[in-house]
């Protein structure tokens, strides 16, 4: 591993670590849940391809109001950044945000207008085109298609990418990820007991479905999975209260539960898989970096 190898996996810990301390302090429940193992590799990859700058209008797309890693972005204070989410900000709601803000010293004279918080459909954004420096839509993509009426086979996942696309300014970046199944495009409806619409997408349907509809040119891509699967299922499957426990250590060990493929670069093409395993992954996630 080169010098600056080690300092960039020594300042993604550090950002890690900064999102589990936000975490705790969202209050009891997501204290006690702790930040799903997963969800560690996608907050670093996100913060490290978004490559957002001092002044940038930033989108989180679908993440919801409360997530650590928006927060995280928001207590930079460097730039203006939106959270949309489909719940309509409640009483109830407005009155956790103004908690969660004093909480995280973001009740500044400038900090409520940089942080923007709007219930909206991400299908049918209310912004003007070329609004918005770096887009980021984690693990919300493939969940779009569970409204009363929509059915399998839906194609609300290609009209969200669309209006992601049209409020992304020119030379602006969006980063998405999603699950993906390397041989075949799978949709269902119940997972984990939940009546929840869950799409893991092959290489192809990744192209043909987010890359071509956005019209962005396609920068970069990574996709991970898990080194050890029986622990994944393990650990969802583990009480809160273990997983919170846990929430640490896992920071520590995030580098070694996954087996990380290579970058590819300029184009997307599904690999055959070479010798090494650098890309031969069944499942798994993808992060991709478009830009417009």
């Amino acid at each position: 591993m080169t010098d600056s190898h080690r300092q960039l996996k020594t300042k993604m810990e550090n950002i890690l670590f900064e999102i589990e301390k936000i975490n705790l302090k969202l209050g009891f429940a997501p204290a006690l849940y702790g930040i799903n193992y997963f969800r560690l590799m996608e907050y670093r990859l996100a913060f490290e391809h978004l490559e957002a700058k001092e002044g940038h209008v930033l989108l989180d797309a679908g993440s919801g109001y409360f997530n650590p890693f928006s927060l995280f972005l928001a207590c930079q204070r460097k730039y203006t950044l939106h959270l949309i989410d489909k719940l309509p900000l409640t009483a109830k709601l407005e009155s956790k945000k103004d908690k969660i803000l004093r909480k995280l010293d973001l009740v500044f004279d400038e900090g409520c207008k940089r942080l923007v918080f709007r219930c909206m459909d991400i299908m049918k954004l209310k912004y003007p085109d070329n609004y918005f420096d770096r887009i980021c839509c984690i693990s919300t993509l493939e969940h779009i298609g569970n409204q009363p009426g929509d059915h399998l086979g839906n194609t609300n996942d290609l009209d969200a990418i669309k209006e992601l696309a049209r409020v992304l300014k020119k030379k602006g970046r969006l980063v998405v990820t999603v699950p993906f199944t390397r041989d075949h495009h799978i949709e269902k409806e119940e997972i984990d007991r939940e009546n929840k619409f869950q799409r893991n997408y092959s290489y192809d349907s990744f192209i043909e479905r987010i890359i071509k509809p956005s019209g962005l040119n396609f920068l970069k891509a990574v996709h991970f999975g898990e080194r050890y699967t029986s622990f994944g299922k393990a650990y969802l499957k583990a009480p809160n209260i273990l997983k919170c426990t846990l929430g640490i250590p896992m920071l520590l060990l995030s580098d070694s539960l996954w087996l990380k493929g290579k970058e590819y670069l300029g184009s997307f093409q599904p690999p055959d898989g070479d010798l090494n395993g650098n890309y031969y992954l069944r499942h798994g996630v993808i992060c991709a970096t478009l830009e417009k």
